[in-house]
């Protein structure tokens, strides 16, 4: 590697980051991401490119960007290098972690389509399109099939989930200190 040219993470790691980040970021912030995220899905739908040119200014003189700015910039990088599949292993992680963002998205796609006198935006044109995600080892990979296994393991009781061997969150729970 010479000095212009910077680490990229492999495209299965570049995923699990943006899952990650998503999963950390507030709504403020996940509704800044989404015209971001509808401008990747549906390119050419602003006007004149003005979501482009807006990115580009900043409020921010003489100081850095931010920690979530700096992520969207990786993002964006990292979108146009993904296959279809890979697009849509992050919108399923998306749709599972967070449904009313997911039809968010489908309603700016709609409306950005709608806008440009174009049909339906076939990136989420159906719903039944985004495939179904696991994460084994680490790794994210689509099934593409229903599965009939809740998406997450938060409990609406309160409690902590548990899995089959009595442990919260991975970890063993000792009975001397509970």
């Amino acid at each position: 590697m010479t000095a212009n040219e910077c680490y990229r993470p492999p495209t299965d790691a570049q995923l699990r980051y943006m899952v990650q980040w998503f999963h950390e970021w507030s709504e403020m912030q996940r509704g800044d991401f989404l015209p971001v995220l509808a401008q990747k899905l549906a390119p050419g739908t602003y006007v004149n490119g003005l979501l482009s040119g807006v990115e580009t200014l900043s409020c921010n003189e003489g100081r850095p960007p931010s920690l979530f700015q700096c992520r969207v910039k990786l993002f964006r990088e990292w979108f146009e290098t993904w296959s279809q599949a890979e697009r849509d292993q992050l919108l399923g992680h998306i749709k599972s972690m967070d449904p009313a963002f997911y039809n968010k998205v489908q309603e700016e796609l709609e409306t950005l389509s709608n806008k440009a006198g174009n049909g339906p935006v076939a990136a989420l044109e159906k719903e039944e399109d985004v495939p179904a995600v696991s994460e084994e080892n680490g790794i994210v990979q689509g099934n593409g099939e229903d599965s009939s296994e809740p998406e997450s393991n938060i409990v609406e009781n309160g409690d902590e989930p548990q899995d089959a061997t009595g442990s919260i969150n991975g970890e063993e729970e000792n009975p001397a200190t509970s």
